[in-house]
């Protein structure tokens, strides 16, 4: 036979009388044969004698839970633990206490192992009890006994032994049958729930625990994927997503178009065409944003956004690599455009056609010429195409009340010259760097990181704050999971 555990709860009619029983306050029921005691603990009055015990045995019954032992005879299972979870209040008044049920188990003890002594694996050895002793009208106080009980007591050697544990909460107190509940759901993930049903003498499984679980994974699954999105945490998203799902797929887009891998993030997204056939106009312009052959600046937007969201994970020294990319190069698709010739950078021949660009523009080798490096007599280097020699090039082209000189683009420039030479200096110490060294660094500017994102920002055309394609998807997929 399968194995299986069961808790129960114990109410004030879990036992109840087929006939009066002298020195026993009865009461009829309205929807049962049998007359329910009006005060449970009373019958503990019989313990101490065995045989006053014994001869009242035959005038008790269970009608409610014995069709719980009747379902599982049933389905085959035997029960190789039975926990009885009852009161015994030491915090409470008497017309309170006198309803507690811990001594109701004694009785149900004997009446189960007369009637079901066969799918007991062990007569003698499979029960359990728990009395709660206080705060039982509490759901907080509940939840937490519970929990601390489940932690530190026997109990936990059942955990994952049994093909199912079964759970009946008819009887009892709502704030105990609650949280004894919550934390029987997260402790047994094979728990199922059983209830007599009303005017029969069957019971039935419900499908609230399913239905609890399922509704719960779903909503801690978009929570961490809101915060992840909040963090444009992509990779984490492609963990813990089903695989190809739709969330799975955009996370992937993104992940490879923030890592500059566009073949990659196209190639997602034509599965993403295929795989939400309601979203294909969205998918298409996404696509249509990529281009692996665009232009220098737009690479560098790319990799500015890419830089940002790093910034954004705190993840500074990836965040500053990207940076140095731009800061090495942002000035060179302007120039480009000025000189009317593509920038190269060969060591292998002495950057010939970049001396020969040099060499054809007469005034501007003129000016490069008379340049010295900071306050010494040493004369700027300019055969090597570099930031610092780019950087005399613009202002030569475009000085200081350029009508297309932007607006801040000096500080910009001294900004980078900053965090470039702070990235140098890091790399040759092979120290780590973090946000507060940045900000040190750009303290003489009256300037912190957040400010030179803003400023660099603007250069691309983007507003504060702003990651149009992963704005995009996060808002896509915010609306799918509705987050």
């Amino acid at each position: 036979m399968k194995q299986a555990g069961l808790i129960i709860t114990i109410g004030t009619r879990d036992l109840q009388l087929n006939a009066e029983i002298e020195g026993l306050d009865s009461r009829k029921n309205d929807d049962l044969p049998f007359r329910y005691l009006a005060a449970p603990r009373e019958i503990g009055k019989f313990l101490p004698d065995p045989k006053a015990t014994s001869s009242i045995l035959n005038k008790l019954e269970y009608p409610i839970i014995r069709p719980i032992f009747d379902y599982i005879k049933s389905e085959k299972f035997k029960l190789h633990w039975i926990v009885f979870v009852s009161t015994d209040q030491k915090d409470a008044p008497e017309k309170f206490t006198r309803n507690d049920t811990l001594h109701y188990v004694v009785f149900l003890k004997s009446l189960i192992r007369r009637d079901f002594s066969d799918i007991l694996a062990d007569v003698d050895d499979v029960f359990e009890q728990i009395n709660v002793e206080k705060n039982v009208v509490y759901l907080d106080s509940m939840y937490n006994y519970f929990k601390k009980y489940f932690t530190e007591n026997e109990i936990k050697k059942y955990h994952g032994q049994t093909e199912k544990v079964f759970y009946c909460s008819q009887g009892g107190i709502d704030a105990l049958n609650t949280g004894l509940l919550l934390n029987l759901i997260e402790y047994y993930p094979n728990l199922v729930q059983l209830q007599k049903t009303a005017d029969s003498d069957f019971a039935i499984p419900l499908k609230f625990i399913g239905t609890f679980e399922g509704d719960l994974r779903k909503k801690r699954y978009r929570e961490k994927i809101k915060n992840a999105l909040d963090q444009y945490n992509y990779s984490f998203i492609c963990e813990i997503a089903e695989n190809k799902s739709t969330e799975q797929l955009c996370a992937k887009y993104a992940l490879a178009r923030y890592q500059l891998d566009f073949n990659s993030a196209r190639e997602n997204l034509k599965k993403l065409l295929t795989n939400d056939p309601d979203n294909r106009g969205l998918y298409m312009t996404w696509d249509s944003e990529i281009s692996p052959t665009g232009s220098e600046i737009d690479v560098q937007k790319e990799l500015f956004m890419s830089a940002i969201i790093h910034f954004i994970q705190n993840a500074i020294p990836d965040y500053l690599w990207r940076i140095f990319t731009i800061a090495e190069n942002i000035l060179k698709p302007t120039l480009e455009k000025k000189l009317g010739a593509i920038i190269e950078f060969n060591a292998k021949t002495n950057h010939a056609s970049w001396n020969e660009l040099i060499n054809r523009n007469v005034a501007l080798k003129t000016h490069l010429s008379s340049l010295r490096i900071g306050q010494s007599s040493i004369p700027l280097n300019f055969s090597t195409p570099n930031r610092i020699v780019f950087e005399h090039v613009y202002n030569y082209f475009y000085p200081e009340g350029h009508p297309e000189r932007p607006k801040d683009f000096t500080i910009l420039l001294e900004c980078i010259g900053l965090l470039s030479s702070l990235r140098n200096s890091i790399a040759h110490s092979m120290q780590g760097i973090s946000l507060e060294d940045i900000n040190n660094r750009l303290k003489d500017k009256n300037l912190k990181l957040i400010d030179f994102n803003r400023m660099l920002s603007a250069f691309f055309n983007l507003t504060d704050k702003s990651l149009p394609p992963y704005d995009a998807v996060n808002n896509h997929l915010k609306g799918l999971l509705g987050i």
